[in-house]
């Protein structure tokens, strides 16, 4: 979070600043969130550049440990929020229901 707030890297402040964004709880995760993925035009960036590191620990050695299964339902929701994929799903159901529908390419 600070490279993308552009301050220099600090092992001891980003651990720092990560603890006192989820020492806020659920409203505090999604702020977070919102700063890493944030793009310059408003939009949302989701890669494996900014969250790479988090969903490599959260498929590896949290995956089955039930105390992250809370911050994983606010990572699938806050994604679900935001990911283009679900503006696709709504566009093509609503195609479909309205039976305007074409095959996606």
């Amino acid at each position: 979070m600070l490279r993308k707030q552009g301050e220099a890297q600090d092992d001891r402040r980003a651990k720092a600043t990560g603890f006192a964004c989820v020492s806020q709880g659920a409203n505090g995760i999604r702020a977070a969130l919102d700063i890493l993925t944030r793009s310059q035009d408003g939009g949302h960036i989701v890669n494996q550049g900014e969250l790479g590191p988090l969903f490599k620990h959260l498929k590896g050695i949290y995956l089955d440990d039930d105390a992250f299964e809370g911050f994983r339902g606010i990572l699938r929701d806050y994604f679900l929020e935001i990911w283009p994929l679900r503006q696709v799903m709504t566009f093509s159901s609503r195609s479909s229901q309205s039976g305007v529908s074409t095959p996606l390419r």
